[in-house]
């Protein structure tokens, strides 16, 4: 079965890359990035801000604006 899918080019920072985290969601539902960003801003209990991108179908990349919460999680 074929996806239609729209990729989002990454491009790395020399300083936000250090703070990131990419990962897929595994399961038969699609997420969107506002969804994963509410879920995670909650279960993750970020007091600084993250923003998600959406990479492709359920796959996704966290950059966080701290180091500290980054290694925390």
């Amino acid at each position: 079965m074929e996806e239609n899918q729209i990729l989002t080019p990454l491009v790395w920072k020399d300083t936000s890359a250090k703070k990131t985290l990419i990962g897929k969601v595994l399961s038969s539902k699609t997420y969107t990035r506002s969804a994963m960003e509410s879920i995670l801003r909650k279960s993750w209990n970020l007091q600084i801000g993250f923003d998600v991108v959406e990479i492709s179908g359920n796959a996704f990349m966290f950059n966080f604006s701290s180091e500290e919460e980054y290694c925390r999680i």
